[in-house]
């Protein structure tokens, strides 16, 4: 993809964008959002002050979420995880907010923005800092496009990057990105062995997209974490009494073991058995 059409994509994206923006705050949705039922889980990664398209589609500005709750709050029943999955809904349409990866923007920016507007939401936390890491390997293959070199060699592979600034192997065309994720934790901990120097210079400037949470930060935090599942939703479906409780808990019991068998094979990598 050259440069013009990369551009061209980003007015598309962003036209879009204001398009429904407008339409939202003239208030033509208005009638739909009040006939909606039902619920969902929207999950966040990162909240950055601004340039939330940088390095990657999966951040947001934080003037963007603010307006976000501003909006969950008029329209629909937020409620905690735990709530979400005791199947706590009402008459609104019901949504759960979660942030994955850990990263400490969600304390810096995220947390004042929750208290403000009293709404709950769960955060997951990697092992990565107490591994001895400070980014995720996803996270450096961002700031790769931007800082890395042109090639580089992991064990027998070399890869290099195409015209959207992407690693691709030169045997297989296959993305780095796809390449690591079908690999265990060695071959990721290798990469950043490799080209973290690279990247090194920039990294303090740049932390609001990559810098990982601290055990300190993680424990003096009042938000609720991934721990919350093995303390107590993942033990709920022992504790019902009627068979529609218990039929209930067990389609729930397995949507959040399917919910932490993909966060942990995308996010907790770090974790070395």
């Amino acid at each position: 993809m050259n440069l013009i059409e990369r551009a061209y994509q980003k007015i598309v994206r962003e036209s879009d964008s204001l398009i429904r923006e407008t339409g939202g705050r003239a208030g033509i949705y208005n009638q739909l959002y009040r006939n909606a039922s039902g619920s969902r889980m929207v999950v966040y990664h990162g909240i950055c002050k601004k340039d939330h398209t940088r390095f990657s589609p999966t951040f947001l500005e934080q003037k963007t979420f603010e307006a976000h709750l501003q909006f969950f709050r008029k329209q629909f029943n937020v409620v905690s995880l735990e709530e979400y999955f005791e199947n706590k809904t009402s008459s609104q349409f019901t949504v759960s907010l979660s942030f994955d990866d850990g990263l400490a923007n969600n304390l810096y920016y995220v947390l004042p923005l929750l208290e403000q507007y009293q709404l709950p939401s769960s955060f997951f936390i990697t092992g990565a800092r107490e591994a001895g890491y400070d980014i995720l390997w996803n996270d450096l293959l961002c700031l790769l496009q931007k800082y890395g070199p042109a090639t580089f060699q992991l064990f027998d592979e070399k890869f290099y990057k195409d015209n959207s600034e992407k690693y691709v192997s030169g045997n297989t065309k296959t993305l780095l990105k796809d390449f690591l994720m079908k690999d265990d934790f060695y071959k990721k901990a290798e990469l950043i062995k490799i080209l973290d120097p690279y990247i090194d210079k920039y990294k303090k400037k740049e932390e609001d997209y990559w810098l990982q949470m601290t055990k300190e930060e993680y424990k003096n935090s009042n938000a609720p974490t991934i721990n919350h599942f093995y303390e107590k939703l993942l033990l709920l479906k022992g504790k019902m009494n009627t068979e529609t409780g218990k039929k209930l808990a067990e389609q729930r019991h397995q949507f959040m073991e399917q919910y932490l068998d993909q966060f942990f094979g995308e996010a907790g990598t770090y974790i070395q058995k």
